[in-house]
């Protein structure tokens, strides 16, 4: 499993309120990205904090004899504790309430990806011959509006509510995160962004500049920069795996 990853504060945010863990521990591949929201320091400390705990649960439990629902319930385990913490500390500190994160993870054990998602990044495949497929589906208004014929897709990418998410660690008791795994085939590749990269790319556009990337950190690089070029409105985290 080779992985690479990045983090670009755009062109219009002052600070970054994304972070990103990608590591390797023993069998596992663990990639975290999270988004943060929240006024002052909040976003910034929300998706930090959230981040951190989910790795250190996830490193703490992951080991070689476990099964598909076991690692699946693990990963529903570390969001709760991660959403558990930060609704306490947005209770305790004025300046951080109502703090709040997307939050994505991505664990590899050989051929098989297990996912959790909860927000509006996205997880993707790319399979070998160049296809993009999206494995997570938004929790936003504008999707729930697009599944109840509201609107059309189309209609959503510019809707001025397209930024209200209806499901984050730190908002509620209850996660209700998608949890889910699917076979990671020889030579494919995953990609884990916050909606700093797809509120500027179509999904078309992000299928042909990863195709025609020569390695991971040239389409990573690449896709950051063409998202800061076409606006950049938002803080872009890009992460690529390749099985």
């Amino acid at each position: 499993m080779q992985f690479y990853s990045l983090s670009d504060r755009g062109m219009l945010r002052e600070i970054n309120e994304d972070y990103f863990i990608s590591e390797t521990l023993g069998d596992y591949t663990v990639l975290i990205l999270t988004d943060g929201m929240g006024g002052h320091n909040g976003g910034e400390t929300a998706s930090k904090i959230a981040g951190e705990i989910i790795f250190d649960f996830l490193e703490s439990r992951l080991g070689k004899a476990l099964l598909p629902g076991q690692v699946m319930l693990m990963m529903e385990e570390a969001l709760e504790k991660a959403n558990e913490y930060i609704l306490s500390l947005s209770k305790k500190k004025a300046k951080l309430a109502g703090m709040g994160t997307t939050a994505d993870v991505l664990v590899f054990k050989k051929d098989v990806a297990y996912i959790a998602h909860v927000g509006d990044g996205r997880i993707y495949s790319l399979s070998g011959d160049g296809k993009l497929s999206l494995l997570t589906k938004d929790h936003s208004l504008v999707e729930y509006m697009i599944e109840t014929g509201a609107i059309t897709r189309e209609q959503a990418a510019g809707h001025p509510q397209k930024n209200v998410i209806t499901k984050a660690l730190g908002i509620s008791p209850d996660v209700n995160a998608d949890i889910f795994h699917v076979k990671a085939l020889e030579k494919s590749r995953f990609l884990m962004c916050s909606d700093g990269l797809t509120n500027m790319l179509s999904d078309e556009a992000i299928e042909k500049t990863l195709s025609q990337s020569e390695s991971l950190e040239d389409g990573v690089k690449t896709l950051i920069k063409q998202a800061n070029e076409a606006g950049g409105s938002d803080n872009i985290t890009v992460i690529l795996a390749e099985v």
